[in-house]
């Protein structure tokens, strides 16, 4: 059985398990499916893209072919970066990533599903972070404002959907307009990989 992998926002204490990102675990469970929650709490934005890669390389050793990658903001890189390093997702969602516009995501036979909006200011935020912190010599932070802007490389694998009228950067989160339709994109994906699998 395929495995949904959750992962926390980046300034979520460890002891606020999922924070936001719980939220979105009834209606996966609702779906019949299986939720592994991944608390990896706060992440120093100085330090973020060394803690990020780490983080990526542990949830790249448990995603097992067609399991599904969900992340919030920060971790929506680090479901980026778990498939750059080497996980073999069927999907990945991104609610409110704060991830480049530009991102091109690894090669794989995967879909991408990206919630954003225009009232997002955090990943606007994050966006200027990234910029400032590739100033001093960082190759690629990978911050950006996707969760504000959407994706804008021309991928056939990603959906881009802008939430409004439901905005911010958690409102999103917190929705059942939002988390019930991001439930059943999962389990429909998870399903389009089995048949897949079947047929080959």
């Amino acid at each position: 059985m395929s495995t949904v992998h959750i992962l926390n926002g980046a300034f979520t204490r460890r002891s606020s398990g999922l924070g936001s990102m719980a939220n979105v675990v009834p209606y996966l469970e609702s779906h019949g499916l299986e939720v592994a929650p991944h608390i990896y709490g706060w992440v120093d934005p100085i330090n973020v893209r060394e803690a990020n890669q780490q983080i990526a390389e542990q949830i790249a050793r448990v995603c097992q072919p067609g399991d599904v990658l969900m992340g919030f903001s920060n971790s929506g890189l680090i479901v980026h970066d778990a498939i750059e390093a080497g996980a073999q997702p069927c999907a990945a969602v991104v609610l409110q990533p704060a991830l480049r516009r530009d991102t091109q995501w690894p090669d794989g036979e995967y879909r991408v599903l990206c919630t954003f909006n225009r009232g997002d200011w955090v990943v606007q935020l994050s966006r200027s972070w990234g910029r400032l912190v590739q100033r001093t010599g960082v190759e690629w932070h990978g911050w950006g404002a996707a969760g504000r802007h959407g994706f804008t490389h021309p991928d056939p694998r990603i959906t881009n959907w802008d939430t409004h009228p439901i905005t911010g950067h958690r409102g999103p989160t917190q929705a059942s307009e939002v988390l019930a339709p991001v439930a059943r994109w999962t389990k429909s994906q998870i399903a389009l990989a089995q048949r897949a699998g079947e047929a080959a």
